[in-house]
């Protein structure tokens, strides 16, 4: 019994191909059509599991079959034209223009709508296809266009008032209207789009006040000096790669921020920085190789003073990583760190020689640390260790006396500073209860066994007599030892 599912869009030559497979008798199959006679509920239910493409082309079926695709509860449109054209295809338009305007055109409602166009077909096409999703009261809508220079520039994108979902990436210039209404945007991702002057983006975040979640991610801001990231619902923000030398300033004043992901290049100054309801940040921020070569004395100095201003910006975190740019930016300019009071987790990036100088500092600033997590191991090592002892002060940090439960090291080399940085903690975490190691992937067989070897004799060091030292993936570890010590007989 042949029972094979049709293939992804093909049409099919009537519901379902195969349907003999439904039935024992093969006489019955041209007299009695059983597909047809389901409930067009079950019909529905069944279309919304298909592709698009394919589910449309039921729609040539029957009159009864043409009017089930648009009767889709909930419907949800996924379109990408690489899938059935890897190549430019001109009856792509064809397709666009007879879905949006023929097959959806009684249909009130679109719950999602997302598109993926790979080519250039013209930006007159895909500003109608836009504006007739619009009119469908969409509720999440992703538009990705893959070609530079192609893109949507209709402003009724910025004055959808079902829009709750906006994911948009193009690399074309946004037409931002002198008004923009999106009062039920909650989620707006940006990426690669271009706004071509100082007041377009700073018209956008204003008329969206029920947005609690932003990604902007490689934008552009063309003759923008400051940047206003302002808006007292949102609660997660994502700042990626848009500092392109456009902007010299930024201001955040979101009361009601808890996440902050930023990785970018540092600005010259952070006017305003109202993050007081932050839980969690990740920072990678630093001056840029551009900065770098352009910047004089002075403007380096202050590029990394800001580094520093950021960071103090986010003192009420719980979670906090840093990477190894933005901890030696902090260093440099001697910045003073505020107490992170309420800092239980801080994950931190390959430290340099400065990131070791700066470490006593960290632990100094965060007396309620309970996790420490070195999450890409540590980009220098020789003669390291004497910088941190150098650097730390006569009494032990507060949370290494009575917070510090956990130290994870991650690309673990098993280098002399390393193991002596290792024996440190054990000696004076006073209720640390586990230190965990993952080996660098490219350590030699031979250098893992004989790291692991140390640190297992380590575990009856410790002064915490509670502390267990594990190893991550050990068992497969340990049997890559068993089989590597045979091959060596």
């Amino acid at each position: 019994m042949d029972s094979t599912p049709p293939k992804r869009h093909k049409p099919l030559g009537k519901p379902f191909a195969n349907a003999e497979a439904l039935t024992d008798d093969d006489d019955d199959v041209d007299k009695e059509d059983r597909i047809s006679d389901l409930p067009d509920s079950i019909l529905s239910h069944i279309l919304s599991k298909l592709p698009t493409k394919t589910a449309i082309t039921t729609t040539v079926l029957s009159t009864k079959w043409k009017h089930l695709f648009a009767s889709i509860p909930n419907l949800e449109i996924d379109i990408d034209d690489a899938i059935s054209n890897p190549h430019h295809n001109p009856n792509f338009v064809t397709f666009m223009h007879h879905l949006l305007t023929v097959t959806l055109r009684d249909e009130p409602f679109i719950r999602k709508f997302r598109l993926h166009c790979h080519h250039d077909y013209g930006n007159s096409h895909i500003d109608a296809w836009v504006s007739a999703v619009l009119e469908h009261k969409v509720s999440a809508l992703g538009l990705f266009f893959h070609v530079k220079d192609t893109g949507v520039s209709v402003e009724s994108l910025f004055q959808c008032e079902t829009l709750v979902h906006l994911f948009w990436s193009q690399q074309f210039y946004a037409n931002v209207p002198d008004t923009v209404c999106l009062p039920n945007l909650k989620i707006l991702h940006l990426a690669n789009v271009k706004f071509p002057d100082f007041e377009s983006f700073n018209l956008v975040i204003p008329g969206c006040p029920m947005l609690e979640e932003l990604s902007l991610d490689n934008c552009e801001f063309e003759e923008t000096a400051i940047l206003f990231i302002c808006s007292p619902s949102l609660k997660f923000l994502i700042l990626n790669d848009c500092n392109h030398d456009d902007f010299h300033q930024v201001v955040i004043d979101t009361p009601k921020l808890e996440i902050l992901i930023y990785d970018d290049a540092v600005v010259m100054s952070y006017l305003e920085m109202n993050l007081n309801s932050l839980f969690g940040a990740h920072i990678d921020v630093g001056p840029s190789d551009y900065q770098v070569e352009k910047a004089d004395d002075e403007d380096f100095l202050q590029h990394q003073q800001s580094v520093g201003e950021l960071v103090a910006a986010c003192c009420n975190v719980v979670f906090l990583y840093l990477s190894n740019i933005t901890v030696t930016a902090i260093y440099c300019s001697s910045y003073a760190l505020p107490t992170f009071r309420n800092l239980t987790k801080l994950k931190l990036g390959d430290l340099s020689t400065r990131g070791w100088k700066f470490l006593p500092h960290l632990l100094e600033s965060a007396p309620n640390l309970e996790v420490l997590i070195f999450y890409e191991g540590f980009m220098e090592h020789k003669g390291c260790f004497k910088k941190f002892e150098s650097s730390m002060p006569n009494c032990v940090p507060t949370c290494l006396s009575l917070r510090l439960r956990s130290i994870y090291f991650e690309e673990f080399n098993g280098e002399q500073d390393e193991l002596e940085l290792v024996s440190y903690f054990l000696e004076t975490a006073e209720v640390l209860r586990e230190m965990e190691f993952s080996f660098c992937s490219s350590l030699p067989i031979e250098k893992q066994y004989s790291t692991w070897s140390k640190l297992e004799s380590f575990e009856g060091c410790s002064k915490s007599k509670n502390c267990k030292i594990h190893f991550a993936n050990e068992l497969v570890m340990l049997q890559t030892f068993s089989e590597w010590m045979k091959s060596m007989k």
